[in-house]
């Protein structure tokens, strides 16, 4: 497995765009599960909680490192969250 595709909702266009890939923060186990399950899953139908070292001007994580899927958020959830620098 290499990498996951990001991208986040934009409500004025109503599609999700691409932000950034994340590859690091995965167990083997969840390489494991993404190679066996992948297949199932359309893409921009999966939400991941990805955490960063802060951020680029541009808005992209440093650093970026995959936590967790979530099951108790859609697509239509992934607004970016602007923290202060």
């Amino acid at each position: 497995m290499g990498a996951l595709e990001l991208s986040q909702y934009d409500s004025n266009t109503g599609k999700l765009s691409y932000v950034q890939n994340v590859g690091g923060g995965f167990t083997d186990a969840d390489r494991e599960w993404w190679w066996e399950n992948f297949p199932l899953h359309a893409p921009n139908s999966m939400v991941v909680l990805v955490r960063g070292k802060g951020r680029f001007a541009e808005g992209a994580l440093r650093h970026p490192e995959f936590l967790r899927i979530r099951t108790d958020k859609l697509p239509t959830d992934c607004i970016l969250k602007r923290t202060s620098r």
